[in-house]
C-alpha cells in the first residue's frame, strides 16, 4: 500500500503544479481523474485489509483527498465563473476582448458579458469536499501532536489536506 500512496502523492503533486501553471486540457484532466479513481479503488480494497484504527483512518484520509482531487478536476468548469457566450466579439479570443481591451481587470466584465452561476448542487458537493479535506488535515495534525515530535511526513500530509481544502474554497 505504501507504493500506491507514494505514487499517488507524486502524480497528485505534479498534477496540482500543472493545474496552477498550465491549461492541461481535457485528455490530461480525464487521465488524471481515471488514475486517481483507480488508486482510490486500490486504497479502498487496502482499507479493508489494513490492521489498526490509526492506519485505517490515515488511509481513509488519502481516499478523501483523492475524491476531492477528482472532484476538483472534473468540477472546475462548474465552480469557476466563466463568461456566458461564444467569445466571438472581435479577435476570436476566449475572453471576447479585442486588441484594445488592455491587460488589466476582467475582460468579460468590461464587455458586459454576464458570468454563469455555479449550480447549487455543485456548491454543496464542493463544501463536502472542503470539509473532508479539512478533516483529513485535522487527522494528520492530531497524529503530529500525539507523536510529541516533529514528523515531516505527517506535517506534509496535514499541509496537503489544508492545501486541497484551500484550493477548493478558492474555486
Amino acid at each position: 500500500m505504501d507504493l500506491v500512496v507514494h505514487s499517488n502523492h507524486l502524480v497528485m503533486s505534479i498534477g496540482m503544479i500543472a493545474m496552477v501553471w498550465a491549461n492541461t486540457g481535457t485528455i490530461a484532466t480525464w487521465g488524471q481523474s481515471v488514475f486517481f479513481t483507480a488508486l482510490a479503488a486500490v486504497m479502498a480494497i487496502g482499507l479493508l485489509r489494513t490492521p489498526g484504527r490509526d492506519l485505517r483512518i490515515s488511509l481513509a484520509s488519502h481516499l478523501a483527498l483523492n475524491a476531492a482531487m477528482v472532484w476538483m478536476l472534473l468540477a472546475m468548469p462548474l465552480l469557476m465563473a466563466h463568461p456566458m457566450g461564444t467569445g466571438a466579439h472581435g479577435d476570436g479570443s476566449a475572453d471576447g476582448g479585442g486588441h484594445d481591451s488592455g491587460h488589466h481587470g476582467d475582460h468579460s466584465m468590461a464587455h458586459g458579458m454576464p458570468l454563469s452561476q455555479t449550480p447549487d448542487w455543485a456548491t454543496a458537493v464542493n463544501w463536502v469536499a472542503i470539509a473532508l479535506s479539512a478533516l483529513a488535515a485535522a487527522w494528520w495534525l492530531i497524529l503530529l501532536v500525539r507523536s510529541c515530535r516533529i514528523g515531516i511526513h505527517t506535517l506534509c500530509h496535514a499541509v496537503m489536506g489544508l492545501g486541497m481544502a484551500g484550493m477548493l474554497a478558492l474555486m
